[in-house]
């Protein structure tokens, strides 16, 4: 699909952000409803969509104990300790994540779950290789 859009809709729209909404919605209706699809057999996706029966819960701020710092992840990836900049991961895009301190590292946690830790010294932060959650 990204493919199909990118050939067919770059840099052939002309005017702002609402014009560029307004032709993609155009687009996304043809490609869902009138094309058939060789990955779908020549269905049209429209045809063969079923909506989930499970209902979306979006997570709600995560809260740490009292020795763990929380600190909200950037849309990079990033997140700060005492001006220091490193990165985790963009999977936390958004979400806070909690800081352990300790004598020669951070101990980084999203919810009960440790992610790994970050050298002290140079802020390099090295992921967990079994997940592990305390409940």
């Amino acid at each position: 699909m990204h493919l199909d859009m990118m050939k067919e809709l770059e840099g052939k729209i002309n005017g702002d952000l609402n014009m560029h909404q307004s032709v993609f919605e155009v687009w996304r209706k043809e490609y869902n409803t009138e094309r058939p699809h060789h990955g779908l057999n020549m269905k049209k996706p429209a045809k063969v969509y079923i909506k989930s029966k499970r209902k979306y819960k979006p997570v709600d701020e995560l809260l740490y104990p009292q020795n763990v710092l929380s600190r909200q992840v950037n849309s990079r990836g990033y997140t700060l300790y005492r001006g220091r900049k490193f990165f985790l991961s963009n999977a936390f895009n958004g979400f806070n994540v909690g800081l352990e301190i300790k004598s020669q590292s951070i101990k980084v946690w999203f919810s009960n779950n440790f992610l790994g830790e970050i050298d002290r010294s140079t802020f390099i932060f090295t992921p967990n290789k079994e997940l592990v959650t305390v409940t």
